[in-house]
């Protein structure tokens, strides 16, 4: 009898992970549907609002889906963002980034910051093929910068793009990620150890090198 009952309990806690584990699988693949399907917000505008989020979150801790759906919900309630913005912001996809290994190096930073503004002077033939020999001025945002704890500087761009492989993110932003990288070592006057692309999409950290 006690060996039964031990049994139907093991089998039960067995069938509870194996729903939790579903679950998850459930919901992240909702968020790569919607990702796909999303007609009604631009991908700029998407773009936007789950930088917007990822900024408005503790980067030095985790935070679960729930916790980011509430901020998205309390921000429609306001009337900040739509109905159709709102569906736009993924939070499955967004909490799986406190699980990334950049998340854990935020723990233990000495220093971050996010949405760097800069504008810099480069040289066209430098970075763009088949360019004039002249100067020009390039503005930009910086997602996030950080440093870690053994003093090495950390550059991330979040991408939200629809992409099959990791290569398709870093050979559409090579270009931008040098420009970038160039400017925060402009504004550090430090040289930059890491750039990260943060695919929400990939659920991935993906180095590039430069």
């Amino acid at each position: 009898m006690r060996e039964h009952l031990k049994r139907t309990v093991i089998c039960a806690i067995a069938a509870c992970v194996m729903l939790s584990v579903s679950a998850c699988e459930m919901t992240d693949s909702m968020s790569e549907k919607r990702m796909k399907e999303e007609e009604t917000v631009s991908p700029a505008r998407r773009g936007t609002l789950n930088h917007l989020m990822l900024q408005k979150l503790d980067l030095s801790k985790s935070h679960s889906p729930e916790e980011i759906k509430s901020i998205k919900e309390e921000w429609k309630n306001k009337g900040i963002i739509t109905e159709a913005e709102e569906k736009s912001i993924y939070e499955y996809k967004i909490a799986k980034f406190f699980d990334s290994p950049i998340a854990e190096e935020l723990k233990t930073a000495k220093k971050i910051e996010q949405e760097k503004n800069f504008t810099l002077l480069l040289d066209a033939k430098e970075y763009y093929n088949n360019a004039e020999d002249s100067k020009i001025i390039v503005q930009g945002v910086i997602d996030l910068f950080y440093e870690d704890k053994d003093g090495n500087i950390v550059l991330v761009d979040y991408k939200t793009d629809v992409v099959n492989e990791e290569i398709d993110l870093i050979n559409r932003y090579n270009v931008q990620l040098k420009i970038y990288k160039k400017a925060l070592e402009e504004y550090l006057n430090k040289e930059v150890s890491k750039v990260f692309i943060y695919s929400l999409y990939l659920n991935k950290a993906i180095i590039v090198n430069i």
